[in-house]
């Protein structure tokens, strides 16, 4: 239980948002999803369904487990990591290019960093049955890099495709971390709602 805590604050510490001169807004036919709002919905539903989480961080070859029981802060906190992948923050979306596809049933809507040296995120993924409707699936790949470290990370977020309500099911975050003249440290934290 003592990796979590550290995983969390590497975590945060890597989460931030740069910003830089603006490109072309994502093509408005394929407007962004608010997955601020998402997050929200999901912690309330979360709290009101009594939801468990359990959680296994891996930091190096080192392992830890927990389940836990959160309240409503308690799951905005857990869930405020996910919203690292946010990219509507006011002049930060003009930093994005878009494009939509369908497989299947399935609608895919892409977002690639134009500047990827100055945005956080570098690419984002949101996967729904179909164009407007909640995500089943959200994939990110993250990095940062200034002169005290760098880092790179991938998050996939998992939804319920048989609820209705696309309740929370899984997630995960898989990467690295590097500081200046230090070695590289592996970390992946997954999470699972019980």
């Amino acid at each position: 239980m003592r990796l979590l805590p550290f995983i969390a604050l590497l975590l945060l510490s890597s989460s931030c948002y740069r910003t830089g001169q603006t490109g072309r807004a994502p093509d408005s036919d394929y407007d962004y999803f608010d997955l601020e709002g998402l997050f929200e919905r999901q912690a309330i539903m979360l709290d009101s369904a009594g939801s468990r989480l359990h959680k296994v961080a891996y930091l190096d070859d080192r392992r830890d487990s927990a389940t836990l029981r959160h309240d409503l802060p308690g799951w905005r906190q857990e869930l405020s990591m996910l919203r690292e992948i946010h990219i509507q923050r006011g002049l930060l979306r003009l930093n994005y290019t878009s494009e939509h596809t369908g497989e299947g049933a399935l609608q895919i809507q892409k977002f690639y960093s134009l500047y990827p040296e100055r945005t956080a995120v570098d690419s984002l993924s949101i996967v729904s049955m179909r164009k407007g409707t909640r995500p089943v699936r959200i994939e990110a790949v993250l990095s940062d890099r200034n002169q005290l470290y760098s880092a790179h990370r991938k998050v996939q977020v998992y939804f319920d495709r048989a609820d209705a309500v696309g309740l929370l099911r899984h997630y995960q975050y898989r990467g690295w971390q590097r500081m200046s003249g230090k070695d590289t440290v592996w970390l992946s934290v997954g999470a699972t709602v019980l």
